[in-house]
């Protein structure tokens, strides 16, 4: 079956998809995007992800071309054309084809909306958890990281960096040398008291959908979480270590700049979260996930050298979400 991608309205052969020369987001990196898992024909946090795009597009002020329900729809229907079972999409929305300049166009140019659907595998054994390395980096990407723009030069030339490091991706630094992020995953430690550790939305980081899925998820197994700023030194004495992201899903982080996180391994806490992401994901709860909302910016808290764990009383083992 010919691979299908959507470009403006048309459904056409993945090889014969083009777009115009001048669309701006091909000559300035003018546009944003996002990028969903999917799993038996199903696109994980659709809502969400398609309810960030149009927060990203209000952001550089270029509106969705359709209502979000008919963005939502289109994207079903790019991945039913697939016959998409197990795989990735990818949606690219930017100002569209105007002559270049730098400014926006003098006559508005109606947005442009692409589709990519890609077949690929996931990993979803949590016992067998993914391990990886990461380096870390400062950060040297421009100051708006929350949005996802097209212009992903800096995270090219960043994980470029991690490859040939032997990394699977850099988490970045601020100016005192505290995580912001990877430069395609959120970042999260574990303490020593079995904690969550990770940085609050204050503008430095991309506000995951699977970041904000996987903190549900923890509330519910009663595994406590703090959102606050986390250093180099700290993470590489966390007990674990973890990255999350819509197509990387969950994968433990074992090594960082080459010093052994904990044991070394995936530790417990993450094996759990992992497990419930894993089976959200593939609709083993058995319930009906609420809807994730992203809130906005957050000031940042300042660092804590000791984290209190926090007690929950939640059944082991409880399967139920709420928002």
């Amino acid at each position: 079956m010919s691979r299908l991608s959507y470009v403006n309205g048309r459904y056409v052969p993945h090889e014969q998809a083009v777009i115009p020369l001048e669309d701006r987001g091909f000559q300035f990196g003018d546009g944003v995007y996002i990028v969903m898992a999917v799993y038996a024909g199903r696109l994980i946090e659709l809502e969400a992800h398609v309810d960030r795009l149009a927060g990203y597009g209000k952001d550089i002020q270029v509106p969705l071309p359709f209502d979000p329900e008919i963005v939502k729809a289109t994207c079903r229907e790019v991945v039913r054309r697939n016959r998409g079972t197990e795989g990735s999409l990818y949606v690219q929305l930017t100002r569209g084809v105007a002559p270049r300049q730098h400014a926006f166009p003098d006559e508005g140019a109606r947005p442009s909306l692409v589709m990519v659907y890609k077949h690929q595998s996931h990993h979803w054994d949590a016992e067998n958890l993914l391990c990886v390395n990461v380096i870390t980096t400062p950060d040297i990407r421009w100051k708006r990281p929350h949005i996802k723009a097209t212009s992903l030069l800096p995270t090219v030339l960043l994980r470029q960096q991690a490859k040939e490091a032997g990394a699977f991706d850099t988490w970045l630094l601020d100016q005192d040398d505290h995580v912001c992020e990877g430069a395609s995953s959120n970042a999260y430690i574990v303490t020593d008291q079995g904690v969550i550790v990770t940085r609050p939305q204050d503008g430095s980081l991309v506000p995951g959908v699977t970041r904000a899925r996987l903190l549900m998820l923890a509330k519910e197994l009663g595994i406590p979480v703090e959102e606050r700023s986390f250093s180099k030194e700290e993470a590489k004495s966390a007990r674990e270590a973890f990255l999350s992201g819509a197509l990387s899903m969950v994968k433990s982080v074992v090594r960082i700049d080459h010093q052994v996180v904990g044991a070394g391994a995936p530790g417990p806490v993450t094996k759990r979260l992992a497990q419930c992401y894993f089976d959200y994901c593939r609709g083993i709860l058995p319930i009906t996930a609420s809807h994730v909302v992203i809130p906005g910016p957050k000031k940042l808290k300042p660092p804590v050298s000791k984290a209190k764990c926090v007690k929950k009383n939640t059944q082991e083992g409880s399967w139920s979400l709420a928002s």
